[in-house]
C-alpha cells in the first residue's frame, strides 16, 4: 500500500507541472551556430541551416533556447558534443550538473518559414530545387546537373528521387 501511495503522489506531482510553452521558429540565415549557453563565447554544438525548423523553449538577452537540457557527455572536464570553441564542462560555458541546452541568436530565427528558393523553378532547377544551399549556388547546381544529364551519367529521374 505504501508503494501505491508513493506512485500516486509521484503521478500527482507530474500532472501538476505545467507543460513548457514552445514556439515554432525557422532559421532565416544560411547557418546559425547552436551554442551551449546564450553567448557567442560558449561552445558550438552544431548548426541550424536555412529554413530549418526549431522549437524555442525560452528567450534570454537576444538568445533562444532551442532544445531541452540534456547530458553534456563530460569526460575529463570537457564535453564531447562541442564541435568548436569552449568545451569545458563549467557553468560559464552553460554546462551545469553535466547538462546543457542549445542556444541560437534570436535574430537568426523567423516566426514565418522563409520562402522556398525553388518556388517557380522550371526545368533542371525544378529537379534540384530542394538541394542544400540551392539558393546560394543555383546557377552552379543547374550547370552541373545539365552536364551530368547531357553526358549520360545521370537521368532526370535520378534527381527526382
Amino acid at each position: 500500500m505504501t508503494r501505491n501511495l508513493l506512485l500516486s503522489a509521484a503521478a500527482a506531482v507530474a500532472i501538476s507541472i505545467p507543460a513548457m510553452a514552445q514556439t515554432q521558429m525557422w532559421t532565416s540565415v544560411d547557418s546559425a551556430n547552436r551554442r551551449t549557453c546564450p553567448s557567442s563565447e560558449c561552445g558550438s554544438v552544431g548548426t541550424l541551416f536555412y529554413r530549418e525548423s526549431a522549437k524555442v523553449f525560452e528567450t534570454r538577452n537576444g538568445w533562444s533556447r532551442v532544445s531541452q537540457y540534456y547530458d553534456a557527455a563530460c569526460s575529463g572536464g570537457r564535453s564531447a558534443y562541442v564541435d568548436s570553441g569552449r568545451a569545458d564542462c563549467t557553468p560559464i560555458n552553460g554546462i551545469v550538473g553535466g547538462q546543457f541546452a542549445e542556444w541560437v541568436r534570436s535574430d537568426l530565427l523567423a516566426a514565418q518559414r522563409p520562402a522556398d528558393p525553388s518556388v517557380g523553378a522550371t526545368g533542371t532547377a525544378k529537379l534540384i530545387g530542394q538541394s542544400d544551399d540551392f539558393r546560394l549556388h543555383r546557377d552552379a547546381f543547374v550547370k552541373a546537373t545539365d552536364e551530368l544529364i547531357a553526358s549520360g551519367r545521370c537521368r532526370a529521374s535520378d534527381f527526382e528521387e
